[in-house]
């Protein structure tokens, strides 16, 4: 119905959610006002549902995003996580295992963000192509030639709802990567040693305000953080999300390095959780992706099965959030999060599907723990979770807190390696067991910018 309900041409959530309505309003005008409204896509796709359902709520009914990340921001700051990760190990090679250590992923899957997405940083290209979607690239930004030009970033692009920066006069960005000490949990598991742990946070460096890559680390103002919780351009699992039904759908292909890792729907749960005490409002699926059945040594009637699979379960999905909308609509009682989860058919229900068998393993979501689930798919955390973030990776610039050796037992540094240590973080390490710097629920819903 619309261009601009298609993330990788249009990032700026709330003129997505305008388009929703817009497109709403014409239906209901050309057919009449319809029962309720789905949204329904993948990826970019879920992005804008999230966003949408958090900060706009009653534009869309019922929620069903697929390969689901819950915003731009955090989409963002995990992508940039990655490039500069990828980045330091293209310089200074290490083994996979070294590198999953830092980067949480599997094997590939920080390259393959920094290839894809890691431009969207970048002032000069952004993420589409060609820059800025402009035909005329004389109209982009370039620091040297066109300095007034039209700056392409994923911020830029956000400028109405996160202003300008009055240093720089770029859009503020809440882009932090300061007292993060990546690959801690690794060094305390001991499976990576501390000169590794100290060369890479040394090296790993930070974004300048153009999103190049320079030796010192990333800060964010208390404004553009701020804005960026309170605004909803960073979920938070509040707002509107607590009284929507949503169908997480996912087709697990991590092996084969792709971005869109199963962690992502546990973040958005842990989210609901904090922001509403509960998440029975949401439920996740998680199938075997046909695609990798030759790189799990599956034959082609095999992956004809999964693809059916795919298909059934698609089908199967749309006809349980219609028996849920249609409940939902017809109960008198006022839209409630408790409303919404009486009323769930008894089918909504976690569950994963065999890779070899295609049966259906009804399991609660977990991010790691016993399991068929958990077995046949791996979850692997982004960078900052393997650096001691929360599940909730919802803390974009971290409270600082002293070094302490006991936060590193039971490897005891050197002294060496301790002036190492204080020289990288002289104002502190991150400090998980305080809120973020301006860390806030959404200030409200149908803000206007």
């Amino acid at each position: 119905m619309s261009t601009l309900n298609i993330n990788r041409v249009n990032v700026d959530d709330a003129l997505a959610a305008e388009t929703v309505m817009l497109v709403r309003e014409h239906l209901t005008k050309t057919y009449g006002v319809p029962r309720w409204f789905v949204g329904m896509g993948g990826s970019g796709g879920a992005i804008q549902q999230m966003q949408i359902a958090q900060n706009y709520p009653g534009l869309l009914d019922g929620i069903m995003p697929d390969a689901a990340f819950p915003d731009v921001f955090s989409t963002a700051l995990a992508v940039s996580d990655c490039r500069l990760l990828n980045r330091y190990f293209i310089a200074n090679p290490a083994t996979d295992a070294v590198r999953k250590a830092f980067e949480g992923h599997t094997r590939g899957t920080c390259a393959a963000w920094d290839g894809g997405n890691g431009d969207a940083v970048l002032a000069t290209s952004g993420s589409i192509n060609p820059p800025c979607g402009l035909l005329d690239q004389s109209k982009v930004y370039n620091p040297v030639t066109n300095p007034a030009g039209a700056r392409c970033s994923v911020y830029d692009i956000n400028v109405n709802s996160m202003g300008r920066d009055a240093l720089t006069g770029a859009a503020r960005r809440p882009l932090d990567n300061v007292g993060i000490q990546y690959g801690l949990a690794a060094l305390k598991a001991r499976t990576i040693t501390a000169a590794q742990f100290l060369d890479v946070n040394a090296g790993v460096g930070g974004f300048d305000i153009d999103g190049n890559i320079i030796a010192r680390r990333t800060s964010a103002t208390t404004e553009a953080l701020q804005l960026g919780y309170e605004t909803g351009r960073i979920n938070s699992g509040s707002g509107g999300l607590a009284t929507v039904p949503i169908l997480h759908l996912r087709a697990y292909a991590e092996p084969g390095s792709d971005i869109h890792t199963i962690y992502n729907d546990i973040k958005i749960r842990e989210q609901l959780v904090k922001a509403n005490g509960r998440s029975d409002n949401q439920v996740i699926w998680l199938l075997p992706n046909p695609a990798l059945a030759p790189l799990l040594g599956l034959g082609t009637a095999q992956q004809a099965v999964l693809t059916a699979l795919t298909g059934e379960t698609f089908k199967n999905r749309l006809t349980l959030m219609t028996q849920w909308l249609d409940a939902i609509v017809a109960d008198p009682a006022v839209l409630s999060t408790e409303k919404i989860a009486r009323l769930k058919p008894a089918e909504a229900v976690d569950a994963c599907w065999g890779v070899a068998d295609a049966m259906q393993y009804k399991e609660t979501a977990t991010l790691s723990g016993a399991g068929v689930c958990n077995g046949l798919y791996p979850r692997t955390p982004p960078p900052r979770v393997v650096a001691g973030s929360p599940i909730t990776d919802d803390v974009v610039k971290c409270q600082r807190k002293p070094i302490d050796e006991a936060d590193y037992l039971p490897v005891a540094l050197t002294g060496t390696e301790k002036i190492r240590l204080a020289n990288i973080f002289p104002d502190g390490v991150c400090d998980y067991t305080r809120p973020g710097v301006a860390q806030s629920k959404v200030k409200g819903t149908w803000l206007k910018f």
